[in-house]
């Protein structure tokens, strides 16, 4: 069965393994994480094509040598799919070895050249948004690359340090494709890879040369926050009113014994009214408080000063020791759960749904706990049973994409050690040059333990603006985090202007405010439910989505008018096990 004729239909050669390998994360995994419906035909087989099978939205040729020595009926197929309107993507750089029965679709091609960084043309195409005209991209690795000549019916979307396109966007008649010339060697890791800036290239080229309309179930652009290291500060938590004005509640990680009573009669407040949710982060670690260069911005009158004026600072946890990595015994994690309920029970609150974790280091012993009180969703893309400086190499979901720093700039998975847990977590791990050194959004620029002299507020701002592009650019949400105890030390007003300067600088994309507990709570719904068929018949669209959710989750479904590309969302229902539906 097919696919349905708004699916993607993905050539490759499984005898080609080499090649045919680069493709299973830089092609498939980020169509999976589109959301989009897609089959293979995979050249190795000697099964027979059946009738119609290239009538889809879009063909994308996997990789190098896919099409090379592709079967004249297989080749004319494609042919007249894409000279009746059907979008073509090409990751394979041999294009010159193509069957001449393709000839006529394909563009005009120089020799290979080692590119190691590519630039945006004048004027930036629309497949580059977020890039600006002269912008330079330096890759780990050179990579051989095919050039094109420029002709009448092509478009620069990218191009080496002559002028010549690299990324070429071709408009002729019914015949809409793009190429890479860099093959999809651009999105390994090795070479540049997923989550860095570049990953627009890929669905904004299949938007524009995808027939419409299109559907994804694709994060949408939500902007969230989180908060760790909580004891409510000077401000007894009114610094996350000025994120509320915008729409965001965050998840504020808890250091419970340091909260005094205005902290949690506020914290009472915020939960009732909707304006942030509130994981157990740990007991205490108020190591900051022993250093004489620590200054807060000012003092709440009925905090509790467990250090003693900074003499006695402790760090305790609730289920791992952080010194050793080992579980706490068994009747001490047990009584620390029961600490948590007494102290959210007394506030009149209930623990969020995110497992927010000191460091983000949970005991596998207390992962029962958690599941017990509906705590179900990792966000520090920490492994359990693990301290934060040994992570595994754990390769998680989708690009399986590891940070120089030893982090994962975006997980979408499930946890290995139980399959209670999924981790949807974001941050700012995003690799190359002005990126938010780790996530946490002030490091670095604020006089906490010298860390800067001054408030450097007009690089936090900026900082953090093109780390959200770049997310929202990689499909996945906006993530504004940072430690309480650096809020700590500026004052209320410079920190709401500091947000309100983020939130109303962020230009190119509609992103949408929400609660962090929302957005992993929809993100694990798209992780569990897959677009399996997508079909236009006459005047509807018939998408069919398989797997299991607990509630209604996105189905973005662009279109084409008046030459523009514009896109809404419908809201489905729970899903259990199959869902067809008609827009």
């Amino acid at each position: 069965m097919s696919a349905g004729n708004r699916s993607v239909l993905v050539v490759i050669d499984s005898r080609k393994v080499r090649f045919r390998r680069t493709s299973d994360i830089t092609v498939f995994a980020f169509l999976d994480h589109c959301g989009v419906a897609w089959q293979i035909f995979d050249r190795a087989n000697t099964w027979e094509v059946p009738e119609g099978y290239f009538d889809r939205a879009a063909i994308i040729v996997g990789h190098d040598g896919a099409v090379s020595d592709i079967a004249q009926e297989d080749a004319l197929g494609i042919r007249d799919a894409v000279l009746e309107g059907v979008g073509l993507i090409s990751f394979d750089r041999d294009i010159p070895s193509w069957p001449d029965v393709l000839k006529e679709i394909l563009p005009e091609t120089l020799e290979y050249r080692g590119l190691d960084r590519l630039y945006f043309p004048e004027p930036c195409h629309w497949i580059a948004t977020g890039h600006s005209s002269g912008e330079e991209v330096c890759f780990l690795e050179k990579i051989e690359t095919r050039r094109f000549v420029l002709n009448r019916n092509d478009h620069s979307v990218a191009i080496d340090k002559n002028g010549d396109p690299v990324i070429l966007f071709r408009h002729k008649g019914s015949v809409r494709a793009l190429f890479f010339g860099t093959g999809n060697w651009l999105y390994a890791e090795e070479v540049y890879g997923h989550l860095r800036g570049l990953d627009g290239l890929f669905w904004r080229g299949l938007l524009q040369v995808a027939r419409k309309p299109f559907p994804m179930r694709s994060f949408p652009p939500y902007l969230t926050a989180r908060v760790d290291d909580c004891n409510g500060t000077h401000t007894a938590f009114q610094y996350v009113n000025c994120m509320n004005r915008f729409g965001i509640s965050p998840n504020l990680g808890l250091f419970l014994d340091e909260l005094g009573p205005t902290d949690w009669k506020e914290a009472s407040r915020l939960f009732h009214r909707g304006g942030a949710d509130f994981s157990a982060h740990a007991f205490r670690d108020d190591f900051y408080k022993k250093y004489t260069s620590w200054k807060p911005a000012g003092f709440l009158h009925d905090k509790p000063d467990l250090s003693k004026g900074g003499k006695e600072t402790f760090f305790e946890g609730i289920g791992i020791d952080h010194l050793t990595g080992r579980d706490l015994d068994d009747e001490r994690v047990k009584k620390n759960f029961q600490r948590i309920d007494s102290m959210f029970a007394r506030a009149g609150i209930t623990l969020s749904r995110i497992l927010n974790a000191h460091y983000g280091e949970v005991g596998l012993s207390s992962l029962p706990y958690f599941t017990d009180r509906n705590v179900d969703l990792f966000c520090t893309k920490s492994m359990p049973g693990q301290l934060h400086g040994n992570q595994p190499v754990w390769r998680p979901k989708p690009y399986h994409q590891r940070s120089i720093a030893g982090r994962y700039a975006f997980v979408m998975d499930r946890i290995p050690h139980h399959p209670s847990f999924t981790m949807i977590s974001a941050g700012g791990e995003f690799f190359g040059e002005n990126r938010i050194k780790g996530s946490d959004i002030l490091r670095g620029y604020l006089p906490f333990l010298e860390e800067s002299p001054i408030l450097q507020s007009d690089r936090v701002v900026s900082q953090t603006i093109k780390s959200l592009q770049i997310a929202f650019d990689s499909l996945t949400f906006g993530l504004i985090m940072t430690h309480e105890e650096r809020i700590d030390v500026i004052t209320l007003k410079e920190w709401e202007d500091i947000i309100e300067r983020i939130v109303t600088g962020i230009t190119g994309y509609d992103f949408l405010p929400a609660s962090r507990e929302y957005v992993s709570i929809v993100g694990k719904r798209l992780f569990d439910t897959r677009l399996s068929f997508a079909n236009a018949e006459k005047d509807r669209l018939v998408c069919m989505i398989t797997g299991v959710s607990d509630g209604p989750s996105p189905l973005t479904i662009w279109e084409e008018k008046e030459e523009n590309l514009v896109s809404y969302r419908e809201e489905l229902p729970a899903i259990n096990g199959f869902l067809r539906v008609s827009q």
